[in-house]
């Protein structure tokens, strides 16, 4: 009996010595980690706690979760940081129960991290902002001084067209140029305006010439506006266009009948196209990573830039 107590007893105290070394042995292993943190040797620390004997250690967890976090930050390659799966990382130790002694560091670190990654996205999107803008600015100017090539060409086209007043051709020559400056556009309206006198329309023969204004100095200038002066006088006209633009600039009104709105920014697609401008006579569309991007063009020289379907810009 007094034996079988004796091998109990050396049982009980083998548990306790046991534990005890594996407590100073976990001690020592978190104090190595601790000491390889402190002289920012983190691919060191790393490799120490993925060995076994450092999986016992206390707060085990979250001091790998943030001792692998710091190890890929200061591991990226070329300043390309991945933020994301680093903060990910981070967010994963709960430091609202996590009372160890880097708690305070930790939380810097994730702060720091956090508004690194804000101004990074901040200075990036600002970056491809400008640098979209001057694709534009570059290709609108580009598109300006080829719509003056084929313009020049165009009207050489038609001037014997018009001595011979033969503008059913200029319509066909013309109707799908009417976008490139003010005079092709108007030579537009004006043989659109004879055709109907041809056929005896002389109401909407005037509708036509209504819409080029008395003010136009143009190249067919002269043209139209012995036309339009030898039909009514000059008074008259400008009645007209005094009255087409209180037309336009009208807001539409419930139950009212409806009339058009001016082009803004924030419209929609659909709103743009029943807009006083109407229907573009041409869309220029380009998709890029983070959206679509279209460039409406009008006559005039009037063009609208539209992001994912919204105007964002208007150019007259």
């Amino acid at each position: 009996m007094k034996k079988k107590f004796y091998l109990i007893l050396v049982l009980i105290c083998s548990v306790f010595i046991v534990g005890g070394c594996n407590d100073i042995d976990s001690i020592k292993e978190k104090g190595i980690i601790l000491k390889l943190i402190e002289s920012d040797q983190w691919s060191e620390a790393k490799m120490n706690l993925e060995k076994e004997e450092f999986k016992s250690i206390e707060d085990y967890q979250a001091l790998y979760s943030y001792v692998d976090a710091r190890n890929d930050y200061n591991n990226n390659e070329n300043g390309n940081i991945s933020y994301e799966p680093i903060i990910s990382k981070l967010r994963s130790i709960d430091l609202d129960t996590y009372n160890g002694v880097l708690k305070a560091e930790i939380e810097d670190f994730k702060d720091e991290l956090i508004g690194e990654r804000d101004k990074f996205y901040k200075e990036f999107y600002a970056k491809q902002s400008k640098e979209e803008k001057e694709s534009r600015e570059e290709t609108i100017k580009s598109h300006k001084q080829e719509d003056k090539i084929v313009a020049k060409e165009i009207k050489k086209k038609v001037s014997n067209l018009i001595k011979i007043k033969d503008y059913e051709s200029v319509i066909d020559l013309i109707i799908l140029h009417t976008h490139l400056d003010k005079d092709i556009h108007n030579l537009y309206i004006f043989a659109s305006a004879q055709l109907e006198r041809e056929k005896g329309d002389e109401e909407s023969m005037i509708d036509y010439l209504e819409l080029i204004p008395m003010a136009y100095e143009g190249e067919y200038a002269n043209l139209i506006s012995d036309v339009k002066l030898s039909i009514q006088p000059k008074d008259k006209w400008l009645e007209a266009e005094r009255y087409i633009s209180e037309i336009r600039e009208k807001p539409i009104q419930e139950k009212e009948r409806i009339v058009v709105y001016l082009p803004a920014i924030g419209m929609t697609a659909a709103e743009m196209r029943i807009s006083s401008w109407g229907t573009p006579n041409k869309i220029n569309k380009t998709t890029y990573e983070f959206g679509i991007h279209e460039q409406w063009v009008y006559s005039d020289y009037r063009y609208v830039y539209l992001e994912d379907g919204i105007v964002t810009a208007i150019q007259e």
